[in-house]
């Protein structure tokens, strides 16, 4: 098109010699608005779908997990990575999939047409953009470690500030006088989590920073490269104009692909998140008895049990034996912690205990 503008004649020749390739501008452009609809459409379907069976799968697991799974405080931060992050990760994923084929189209198609002007360009333009790569990745894997370093904290917090600002808790909260004991917890949960926030700021910022530096460098190397071949008369000047055009329509695509990578990264890490706790759930669900229950029984005996929660120093139970008689009223009188709960739990068969029916 630019060859037939840009030739001798009159104006209204060269308009009429360019008709031809004005037309297959407009109808790739068409074309262009037609494949963005139909991805947007396949996106539309696609997400519901999505998030229904990554909910049903979490929430499938972690009602058939064993019990004493929910006393495990890896397991906690885990869970709350997988659900309040990881799940909702899984469309984003999918919408980041779709804007990288669609930046990948446009990059293809600019580095085919720079190819066949001036190959040189092209090896120029991928290294100028290489930095923002770079930093893409980088930037997405400071937050994602910042915001793995900060699950534990944030539960604890989330604990803590739960017990403060629930109508269940306010008596005993007054009652023990813990008011100045829960703020300064709390206070120092908060200040560990904005100063984490603070340093994966400023690192992002100098990443950031470094890549638009050495990506602005490499871009100016690009155009003067592109004035020199123009100069020497290497290129003709309506393939220069073409150059330039397809540059920005490159830089464009690229910074869509790259925006795209970065969040289909991140997005992932977290997606990642939410199949190792699958994972994890899956392997800690307890599977059911080869016997079948009894229709009556006469007696439930406990003998010599010992149980340990997760990480204890001591164990909730030691040596503990119990005989439960059909029809018999037993109560369990305690000091609190001496293990009440652990033993009705493990006398009803919640956690994964011999047992002995007869």
């Amino acid at each position: 098109m630019l060859d037939a503008l840009f030739a001798a004649g009159p104006t209204p020749g060269r308009v009429r010699a360019a008709l031809p390739s004005l037309a297959l501008v407009a109808g790739s452009v068409a074309a262009r608005s037609g494949l963005q609809a139909a991805a947007s459409w396949a996106q539309a379907r696609l997400q519901p779908q999505v998030d229904r069976l990554v909910e049903t799968r979490l929430f499938d697991l972690t009602t058939q997990v064993e019990l004493a799974a929910f006393d495990d405080a890896e397991f906690h931060d885990a869970m709350l990575r997988a659900r309040d992050r990881g799940l909702y990760s899984a469309p984003q994923v999918l919408a980041d999939v779709i804007n990288c084929v669609t930046g990948a189209v446009g990059i293809v198609s600019a580095a085919v047409v720079i190819t066949l002007l001036q190959p040189v360009l092209l090896g120029l333009l991928v290294i100028a953009e290489l930095p923002g790569g770079w930093a893409a990745i980088r930037s997405a894997r400071i937050g994602y470690t910042t915001n793995f370093a900060l699950a534990d904290s944030r539960r604890r917090k989330w604990i803590l500030t739960d017990l403060m600002a629930d109508r269940r808790t306010a008596a005993e909260l007054r009652s023990f006088t813990l008011r100045d004991f829960l703020l300064s917890r709390v206070a120092r949960l908060a200040a560990y989590e904005r100063d984490a926030r603070l340093t994966a700021a400023r690192r992002q910022a100098v990443t950031q920073v470094t890549a638009h530096g050495a990506g602005g460098v490499a871009t100016a190397g690009v155009y003067v490269a592109l004035g020199i071949l123009l100069a020497t008369g290497a290129v003709p000047l309506a393939v220069a104009g073409t150059a330039v055009l397809t540059i920005r329509s490159a830089q464009s695509s690229l910074a869509t692909l790259l925006y795209a990578v970065n969040q289909c990264y991140e997005e992932g890490l977290y997606f990642s998140d939410y199949l190792a706790f699958c994972a994890d759930c899956a392997a800690r669900v307890r599977l059911g008895g080869t016997l079948p229950a009894p229709d009556v029984f006469t007696r439930i005996t406990v003998d010599n049990v010992t149980f340990s929660y997760p990480n204890a120093a001591e164990p909730a139970l030691s040596e503990i034996s119990i005989d439960i008689g059909r029809g018999e009223v037993v109560a369990l009188v305690g000091e609190n912690g001496s293990g009440k709960t652990t033993l009705a739990k493990v006398v009803a068969g919640l956690y994964p205990m011999p047992r002995s029916l007869s």
